[in-house]
């Protein structure tokens, strides 16, 4: 429904399109961006982030043999993002670089969703929220979330 889409500010764009004419109509300018002839010619990010992944996992290995405990998940995320950020936007986010695959992006992406529920009914909500600087976000919020904007703000992928 458009009044759960809006609640993250985003009213219109192409991914929130619920009328099946209407999606199609703005799906087709990004059609040539995901064609089969594209993806493929994209395939090194691919491989790229998988070899940066198997060498981290190893080197874990290689360093701290049944002593260490990583956490798959937080590490296939980082691989996604990567990869997806990359393709997307043309530089990665390079979370695979990070000691713990940026955990915290991880647990702000299974957090957003209380903000969510809030804002899709109370719909000014979220423009409030939006328009808080970021410092005072960093210094308010709990230390999973914190973590999370102070990772943001240091790569520079402020929203």
């Amino acid at each position: 429904y458009a009044w759960v889409w809006d609640a993250w500010g985003a009213a219109g764009p192409t991914i929130h399109t619920s009328e099946h004419e209407r999606h199609r109509a703005r799906r087709q300018p990004l059609a040539p961006f995901f064609s089969k002839a594209k993806v493929t010619n994209q395939q090194d990010i691919i491989r790229r982030n998988a070899d940066k992944l198997c060498h981290r996992l190893s080197k874990i290995a290689a360093d701290t043999p049944g002593k260490r405990i990583v956490n798959l998940g937080a590490a296939i995320s980082a691989f996604s993002r990567d990869v997806s950020f990359e393709y997307t936007l043309g530089r990665g986010h390079n979370s695979l670089d990070s000691e713990d695959f940026d955990l915290a992006v991880l647990h702000l992406a299974r957090g957003v969703g209380p903000l969510w529920r809030v804002t899709k009914h109370v719909g000014p909500v979220f423009h409030v929220v939006n328009r808080v600087p970021l410092d005072w976000m960093i210094w308010i919020l709990d230390e999973k979330t914190r973590s999370f904007f102070t990772h943001m703000k240091v790569t520079n992928y402020i929203f």
